[in-house]
């Protein structure tokens, strides 16, 4: 070989094993991990999960009652504009749970059932990627106001909340599959006709979604 082609050809070889291996052009250092888009539900989804909240805590009148309620939640991702590459927000299109207990002294039942006063146009639930690998979520669910429903021997009786309920949970994915979210905290509620008197207090509500 002519020794003027040798020093061509080793150029042309560390060409050739520098494509082969781009590592080898750099600094050998990886990229840091990113998040993920898919690990967010698409905005505009819309996610209906059932709802099992066994040994709920109603006081009413004095009387302390548990109720298992079932239902379901279903909720629209919107865009979060405060954390739009980590969280999403929740609007509550629609929610309902019902359940039967025991509310006084003379063994007859009664059902209650929970639903949404209004319709949720500002709605302030969060689903937020906590950890990216793998994915952990912070959900926090806001009803800003919801009625009870009280049918028992002597009638209905219509409550009102007098403060938002919360709901919480860590989930590892969304939707759900048998979470239980925990009632941040305890839910005066005031008669509809009567809104400065507390007639009860919604006190625990686990509620067990999906894997039903």
């Amino acid at each position: 070989m002519s020794p003027r082609l040798r020093p061509r050809l080793a150029i042309c070889v560390s060409a050739l094993a520098l494509a082969a291996c781009p590592v080898l052009a750099g600094t050998g250092a990886q990229a840091a991990p990113t998040h993920r888009a898919g690990a967010l539900p698409p905005i505009g989804a819309n996610v209906v999960t059932p709802i099992l909240a066994t040994n709920a805590e109603l006081q009413y009148h004095g009387h302390l009652a548990p109720v298992d309620f079932r239902g379901s939640i279903k909720q629209q991702v919107e865009e979060n504009p405060r954390n739009p590459d980590r969280s999403v927000l929740l609007e509550t299109i629609g929610f309902k749970v019902a359940g039967k207990t025991f509310l006084g002294d003379d063994g007859e039942t009664s059902e209650v059932t929970i639903e949404p006063t209004d319709v949720d146009t500002d709605p302030k639930s969060t689903l937020t990627l906590t950890r990216n690998d793998p994915p952990n979520y912070e959900e926090r669910d806001v009803i800003s106001s919801f009625t009870v429903v009280i049918n028992g021997p002597e009638g209905q009786d219509v409550l009102v909340s007098k403060n938002p309920m919360i709901l919480r949970a860590d989930l590892t994915q969304y939707p759900p599959t048998g979470t239980v979210y925990s009632l941040e905290r305890p839910v005066e509620l005031v008669e509809a006709d009567h809104p400065e008197k507390v007639a009860g207090t919604l006190l625990t509500f686990p509620a067990q979604r999906g894997g039903l």
